[in-house]
C-alpha cells in the first residue's frame, strides 16, 4: 500500500512540475490580453525559469517587450528564438516580429531582411508582405537622403575648400602686398635721408665757404690797417 501511495505521488508531482510551465503561461496570457504587459511579463519569466527553452513563453515575452515599446529586447528575444523551433508557421512568425522590431528602431535594411526570410517561409502572409514593402520604402528614402546628405557635405567640403584656398591666396596677397610697402617705406626713407645728408652736406659747404669768406675779408681788412698804419708812420719829406 505504502509503495502504491508513493507511486501516485510521483505522479501527481511530476504531472504538477509539468503543468506549472503552461499556468505561468497562461497567466501571463491572461495579463497580456488585458493589457497588463508589467505582469505579463512577470509571469513569462516565472514559465521560463521553470521551463529554459520553452517556445510558447519565450514568444509571447518578446511580444511583451515589444509592447512595452522595448524594442531592443524584443529583438534579442526573437533572435534567440530563431534556432529554438523547425515549424515553419512559428518560425514565420518570429521573423514577422523580428522585422517589427527593427522596424521601430528604424533599422530598414535588417526589417527587410527579416520580412523577406518571413515570406520564404509563409509567402501567403499579407501583412508580412504589406511590412516587407514598407520597410523597402523607408530603406529607400534613408538612403536617398542619406546621399543627399553625403552630396550636401561634399559640397560643403568643396566650398570649404575653396574657402580656404581663396583665403590662403588672399593672405598671401596681403603678405606680398606688405612686403612691397615695407621695401617701399624702406626705398623712401633711404631717399629721404640721402636728401638730408645732401642738404646737411650742401648747407655746410655754404657754411665753411661763409666762414672762409669772412675769415679772408677779416685778414684782407688786417692788411689795410697795417698798410694804413705804416703809411702814417713814414716820415714826410720836404718839398723843393
Amino acid at each position: 500500500m505504502k509503495f502504491y501511495l508513493l507511486l501516485f505521488n510521483c505522479i501527481l508531482f511530476f504531472f504538477s512540475s509539468a503543468q506549472a510551465e503552461k499556468n505561468k503561461l497562461i497567466e501571463g496570457n491572461i495579463f497580456f490580453k488585458n493589457g497588463d504587459f508589467t505582469n505579463a511579463e512577470k509571469k513569462y519569466n516565472e514559465s521560463l525559469k521553470i521551463k529554459k527553452n520553452y517556445t510558447k513563453a519565450s514568444f509571447n515575452l518578446g511580444n511583451t517587450y515589444y509592447r512595452q515599446q522595448k524594442f531592443k529586447e524584443s529583438e534579442n528575444q526573437f533572435n534567440n528564438l530563431i534556432n529554438s523551433t523547425n515549424n515553419k508557421d512559428t518560425l514565420s512568425g518570429i521573423y514577422h516580429n523580428l522585422g517589427n522590431s527593427f522596424l521601430r528602431q528604424k533599422n530598414y535594411k535588417e526589417a527587410v531582411a527579416a520580412y523577406k526570410n518571413a515570406m520564404k517561409l509563409k509567402s501567403t502572409d499579407e501583412e508580412t508582405r504589406y511590412n516587407l514593402a514598407y520597410a523597402i520604402k523607408k530603406l529607400n528614402e534613408e538612403q536617398k537622403n542619406n546621399q543627399s546628405k553625403k552630396d550636401e557635405q561634399q559640397k560643403n567640403n568643396n566650398e570649404q575648400h575653396n574657402q580656404n584656398q581663396m583665403t590662403k591666396q588672399q593672405a598671401q596677397q596681403i603678405e606680398r602686398e606688405r612686403i612691397a610697402a615695407q621695401q617701399e617705406t624702406e626705398g623712401a626713407k633711404l631717399a629721404l635721408k640721402a636728401t638730408t645728408d645732401n642738404q646737411r652736406a650742401q648747407e655746410n659747404q655754404e657754411t665753411e665757404g661763409f666762414r672762409l669768406g669772412m675769415e679772408m675779408r677779416k685778414q684782407h681788412m688786417a692788411q689795410t690797417h697795417q698798410r694804413g698804419m705804416a703809411e702814417r708812420q713814414q716820415p714826410k719829406k720836404d718839398n723843393k
